[in-house]
């Protein structure tokens, strides 16, 4: 056998090795919490289903149904998010990871982090609990609510992949990159290296910039940053799918309901904008511009619902 032969063998063994020894485990699983909060207002609300229904449906195609639990209404309870926590530090796999997606309204009192949900909010120290006890190498949390940035500091010597959408508690306001982050998910614009597939950094990405543009096309002095850390060295972000945009099917959407979405969308946005500028507008004229948005964007939603389910029977 030739030398040249014998160090081909020898490299191809290493490569081989190597590979192995850098490919995750075709068993492993990613344990998936997705938590809807309270909305308050009917409008949040729809917001916030609307970003929980795009979400779980991406995810389930990522991690699988069995790997997917979404707690929303009365089940989005805090006991049951701490049995989640408590059920995956026992059943998961050393090769494991865990992602908790929040979804909803936040508040931060200069001491403590809340998540508001039916009955006692969960707080900072209930997140820390719960990702103390799990015992995987890749543990993820992604929260949009307004103040979520208070947990950046709380958190930043945990081994947690921490996205937030602002970037401390003092960021108070209802966010907006909630909403673009959901659409990520969908959205080929967002797949930046063209894979089919987008990444926890390539939503993120994605949902900062339209934020940051909703904003500057308002003309509005932005009221919350987004943020993403992580811990050491590690880029979890970059690795992590969180959609398949291969395995959407939109063929069941007509040209006439894409149209009533977009025109949807443009309403939520002029709302958003709206909201912003409330305490430079007199209270009476707030309210006139308020209403008619609104019975604009319940004519679409009912044309929405109409044509949603001539479509769907």
């Amino acid at each position: 056998m030739s030398a040249l032969h014998i160090r081909s063998v020898v490299t191809g063994s290493i490569v081989g090795m190597l590979l192995l020894l850098n490919t995750p485990s075709a068993s492993a699983e990613t344990h998936t919490l997705l938590v809807q909060g309270l909305g308050g207002e009917a409008w949040y609300q729809r917001q916030f289903d609307e970003q929980a229904d795009t979400i779980g449906e991406a995810l389930k195609s990522v991690v699988g149904e069995p790997q997917l639990t979404i707690l929303r209404g009365s089940d989005a309870n805090r006991q049951v998010v701490m049995d989640w926590f408590d059920g995956i530090a026992v059943n998961a796999d050393d090769d494991d990871s865990a992602l908790v997606v929040l979804i909803g309204h936040g508040t931060f009192d200069d001491v403590e982090y809340k998540f508001n949900i039916p009955g006692p909010d969960l707080s900072f120290s209930d997140l820390q609990q719960g990702f103390s006890q799990i015992n995987v190498p890749a543990k993820v949390l992604i929260n949009t609510s307004s103040s979520s940035g208070a947990l950046l500091d709380a958190l930043k010597e945990e081994p947690i992949t921490l996205l937030t959408a602002t970037k401390n508690g003092r960021e108070r306001n209802a966010t907006r990159f909630g909403r673009f982050f959901a659409r990520a998910f969908v959205e080929t614009a967002a797949d930046l290296d063209k894979n089919q597939k987008i990444s926890l950094q390539e939503a993120f990405d994605y949902a900062e910039r339209a934020t940051n543009d909703f904003y500057e096309s308002e003309g509005l002095l932005a009221t919350e940053h987004a943020f993403l850390q992580q811990p050491g060295e590690g880029q979890i972000a970059g690795r992590m799918t969180l959609a398949n945009l291969g395995s959407q099917d939109d063929s069941m959407q007509s040209p006439e309901l894409i149209a009533l979405f977009e025109q949807r969308d443009q309403l939520d946005l002029r709302i958003e904008s709206l909201r912003l500028r409330r305490i430079g507008m007199g209270e009476q004229d707030y309210e006139y511009v308020f209403q008619i948005l609104m019975l604009d964007l319940i004519m679409v939603q009912d044309e929405i619902d109409l044509l949603d389910g001539v479509n769907g029977e």
